[in-house]
């Protein structure tokens, strides 16, 4: 047997975590250049569902830990191997790496039965209701990793999940598997709208994407890694996963192995709104579309008991005047005809943005 000390990481989620390294950009290149990463180690767990959690896992391994090879690399998680593969080349030291996934899985089955319950929403019909979670993930649960990352949503919105549910259950289910394996990192992938659709019942991408943010603001090292300019056009999921590969290193390897500070809002009052762009790290401003990339939470009396929780951002915003430093805004904003007050600022949130044409990435 072979021994290596370093970094074990659990990458969870559906369709987008699921895409296999055969189906990237440049797939015969990106898996010719991962055959010499040896320090990289992989695994994949097998699909089970129980209705209770797990301390085994009762549908074992799909791949065994193993070395970057050409028979079971090229079925592994690219997002997940990648990170791994430009983790290695940040930090020197080995990364081991756990595959979690199932294809075409809302939210529902990655969340504890508990979770779902409190969240009010175990009345609804859903087959596998408490499933994955108990099977696959919580079985590590007492064994010690640094961080995970969860790569969900596109199924919720294509079918038209509550997503009133959704944000009460993904704050449970990250708060309890950071807090039940200790870890100290965990990245949340923000859904790209690689299509720009609104899907039945009205749910969207902004607002998928509004909830992310919302729940990962409430949870300590947390991170939301932002994919929404990744676009793949012709495609259902975005090939590029090499660059959020890059992102997801970039934002978990920041320095003291703490997040970024998001902008903060210093000073605001009824006519304006100043927010200082004093940030961890450097950003980069880039030509994208639309050329103001704001958006804004606008509410006036008609809509005092809606927030962004229902819409996503739904709100244009003034920008007045802007410095290196920040920018100044007019605190009234317009939903179509109508004037209300802005109470949220978003940046570079709405759009379905070309190809790396974000207007703000950092």
């Amino acid at each position: 047997h072979v021994f290596a000390a370093g970094e074990v990481w659990l990458c969870a989620g559906s369709d987008n975590m699921a895409m296999p390294m055969a189906g990237v950009m440049n797939a015969t290149h990106e898996l010719e250049k991962s055959l010499n990463f040896t320090q990289v180690r992989y695994t994949e767990v097998n699909k089970a569902w129980a209705e209770e959690p797990q301390l085994d896992l009762i549908g074992g391994l799909s791949i065994p830990w193993q070395a970057p090879n050409k028979d079971t690399l090229p079925l592994f998680s690219s997002t997940c191997w990648m990170f791994g593969r430009e983790l290695f080349k940040r930090r020197k030291i080995p990364v081991g790496l756990v595959g979690i996934y199932v294809n075409q899985t809302d939210l529902w089955p990655w969340t504890d039965g508990y979770v779902v319950k409190d969240c009010g929403a175990s009345s609804m019909q859903h087959v596998d209701e408490r499933g994955h979670f108990n099977a696959m993930l919580f079985p590590f649960f007492n064994s010690s990793a640094k961080g995970g990352i969860l790569y969900e949503g596109q199924v919720d919105v294509e079918k038209g999940d509550n997503l009133t549910h959704h944000g009460c259950m993904l704050n449970g289910t990250i708060s309890k598997w950071m807090s039940l394996q200790n870890l100290s990192k965990l990245a949340l992938v923000s859904l790209g709208n690689n299509e720009n659709t609104t899907y039945q019942n009205n749910q969207s991408w902004p607002q998928l994407r509004w909830i992310q943010a919302n729940t990962i603001s409430h949870i300590p090292n947390t991170i939301l890694v932002p994919s929404h300019d990744l676009k793949d056009p012709g495609q259902r999921l975005s090939r590029h996963k090499l660059d959020l590969a890059e992102r997801l290193v970039n934002m978990t390897t920041s320095p003291f192995d703490q997040s970024p500070v998001p902008p903060s809002i210093a000073k605001a009052c009824y006519v304006y709104i100043y927010i200082s762009l004093t940030m961890t790290e450097e950003v980069t401003e880039m030509p994208g579309y639309p050329e103001n990339g704001f958006r804004s939470c606008c509410r006036d009396t008609a809509r005092s008991n809606e927030s962004c929780f229902s819409t996503g951002p739904n709100g244009d915003i003034g920008v007045l005047t802007s410095t290196k430093d920040g920018y100044l805004f007019a605190q009234e904003c317009h939903v179509g005809n109508s004037t209300g007050l802005v109470t949220e600022i978003y940046y570079g949130w709405n759009g379905g943005y070309p190809y790396m044409k974000a207007p703000l990435y950092g």
